[in-house]
């Protein structure tokens, strides 16, 4: 394997680990230095994994799945850092708050038996969530907020075609790469979606699943290692 990157990544992981836990910060640095640590975590265990594993057919059951875990919050953080100010990236990493705001509400919405329920009031709504978690002993939404139907953050499409496009500073030379980086992504989904049975595939091909591309567990690993490592001497 030729993981030049990755290495270097590697030599740092226990300085950024260091760094975090010393100092948490819950803003959108403390989030992206969690995202290195998680994602040196994932992609060194797919990497181990990999050497198990006899064809890339047996892997890629496993790798494609957490390629989009990877994938997903590495054009998120890309989308954050492209704020104008601290001030814009910290209400961009809020929109990505809210989108965990925004799913846990669905949630208790969904065990409450109330998702989609127009002919009862908010606060009955509000008075069944919290009927429900405290049957559960759940976390519960804190007193007097909202937590529905907030701005989210950028959807991963609309991310890649702005980085594509050159909107953005600094990625000219990396724009191939980066559309590389969300055809990836959008595979993953296929494979985390259950969309890449080879029985779906025959069913609609009538043959066996596309093959799309090899695998580039290789360039992933050094392309997104490359990144927080590059962002890591920013935000420290």
């Amino acid at each position: 394997m030729n993981l030049n990157e990755w290495d270097e990544f590697s030599k740092k992981i226990q300085e950024i680990g260091t760094s975090h836990n010393n100092n948490i910060q819950i803003n959108y640095k403390g989030f992206i230095l969690e995202e290195m640590l998680s994602f040196h975590s994932v992609m060194g265990t797919l990497l181990q994994s990999y050497k198990e594993y006899g064809t890339d057919d047996e892997f890629k059951e496993i790798f494609q799945p957490n390629l989009r875990r990877i994938l997903e919050n590495f054009f998120i953080i890309n989308w954050i850092l492209q704020g104008n100010s601290e001030d814009e990236k910290e209400k961009r990493f809020d929109r990505k708050v809210n989108d965990f705001k925004n799913n846990h509400y669905k949630i208790l919405e969904n065990l409450a038996g109330i998702e989609n329920n127009s002919s009862i009031s908010a606060s009955e709504k509000q008075s069944a969530i919290d009927a429900k978690c405290d049957e559960l002993e759940l976390d519960n939404i804190p007193s007097g907020e909202t937590w529905s139907g907030l701005q989210g953050s950028q959807n991963i499409a609309s991310i890649a075609r702005s980085i594509q496009s050159g909107i953005w500073p600094n990625t000219t030379q990396n724009k191939e790469k980066y559309a590389e980086m969300y055809v990836l992504y959008q595979i993953g989904s296929l494979f985390s979606h259950g969309n890449m049975s080879r029985i779906v595939s025959q069913k609609a091909f009538n043959t066996d699943e596309p093959k799309y591309t090899p695998l580039k567990y290789e360039e992933v690993a050094n392309f997104v290692a490359s990144f927080y490592l590059s962002v890591y001497q920013e935000i420290s």
